[in-house]
């Protein structure tokens, strides 16, 4: 049996990296015909299904990781060596070997570096004590794992002397998947969109939606005629709206709120360009999906961003900066008006079944 255990729900539309990533676990799992069963926590109403198990609701992470100790609690007697433990953090395997120890097989995922919130929780001298802890936690984690996917190899390489130090051969880097099928009859954008920005994501600080206003405003400033159009939900959504409203652009600025998966596509072919303003993350499923849109996508330095985007044809790697992004925005919308756009990449390298089925691959190479 394979037990994936991810705080999300690939049963829920909702956009965002983390969510596509676990629906497409899930169907490929259900295309392999391998017993398994994904414990999530549950996010959409009256979503059911036959392999998965919702132990909690909502995204608060350690309701979920207090109801993973409760369920392994339930049903330690069940599991034998043959299974394979799947988990979508590095801290979420601590359920696990406090109840039923080493038995069975264990996998990782690090979507992104551990703790990379902690400074807006603590501060940054606070950061540092409560790092140091975790570090120890998260060595532990990686020896005691026969296996440790990454989403993107720099994270990994972030980690190699940190964290990972003779564990480095367990590794393996596959890409964070995405709905490439979705997006199969996007056309390049039409001229008339050049200076419509989207840009996509949680309503969370790490997505520094702030810097994509900034864009919004130095380029209306210097006299360009640009909108931008932020969408999602979050916690942060009532600080982004009150920055918006004292905006002497926001009429330009359109805060369109949660969308559904199913949605995404339509919203990106409504603007000529994506931007991506986020101080870090490991492999953005918006980037893919706007490389599938054939819209050129402007982005912050994160990730594994080199891996899809070809600067001057597809779109821009920038600096953290508002003055970079607005510069590379300038040259997408030329890049669309002079039609010069170049997809360049090969979507079937990177579509969900390939690199799923890479997923799938490293539950049976942990025998």
């Amino acid at each position: 049996m394979i037990y994936v255990f991810y705080n999300n729900d690939p049963l829920a539309s909702d956009q965002g990296g983390g969510a596509e990533h676990l629906r497409g676990i899930y169907r490929a799992l259900k295309r392999s015909k391998i017993n398994f069963k994904i414990i999530s926590s549950r996010m959409q109403k009256d979503s059911v299904a036959e392999n998965v198990m919702f132990i909690s609701s909502g995204a608060n992470i350690l309701n979920f990781f207090l109801s993973m100790i409760i369920w392994f609690m339930k049903n330690r007697s069940n599991f034998s060596n043959e299974d394979v433990f799947h988990f979508h953090r590095n801290y979420l395997i601590w359920p696990k070997y406090l109840i039923i120890g080493k038995k069975g097989r264990t996998i990782i995922t690090y979507h992104n570096l551990t703790g990379k919130k902690l400074e807006d929780w603590f501060g940054r001298f606070g950061t540092k004590f409560v790092r140091r802890i975790m570090l120890h936690f998260e060595r532990s984690a990686v020896s005691l794992s026969d296996r440790i996917i990454f989403v993107s190899d720099r994270v990994r390489q972030a980690l190699k002397d940190e964290v990972l130090g003779n564990n480095y051969n367990k590794t393996v880097v596959i890409p964070a998947a995405f709905d490439s099928d979705a997006f199969k009859r996007c056309s390049i954008t039409n001229v008339n969109l050049s200076n419509k920005i989207v840009t996509i994501g949680r309503l969370a600080s790490i997505k520094n939606f702030d810097l994509a206003i900034e864009v919004l405003e130095m380029l209306c400033t210097k006299g360009h005629d640009y909108y931008l159009t932020i969408v999602g939900d979050g916690e942060l959504k009532e600080q982004l709206d009150k920055r918006v409203q004292e905006s002497k652009f926001k009429k330009r600025i359109n805060l369109y709120g949660r969308a559904d998966h199913k949605d995404i596509c339509k919203i990106i072919s409504n603007h000529g360009i994506v931007l991506v303003t986020s101080k870090f993350e490991a492999s953005p499923t918006i980037v893919k999906e706007g490389i599938a849109s054939k819209r050129p996508v402007v982005t912050t330095d994160v990730g594994d961003v080199s891996l899809w985007i070809s600067n001057g044809n597809n779109g821009y790697i920038c600096e953290h900066t508002s003055e970079s992004l607005v510069n590379a925005i300038l040259k997408a919308s030329q890049m669309i008006t002079k039609e010069t756009y170049n997809q360049k990449i090969d979507l079937s390298e990177f579509s969900e079944k390939a690199i799923m089925d890479r997923v799938i691959e490293q539950y049976a190479f942990t025998s």
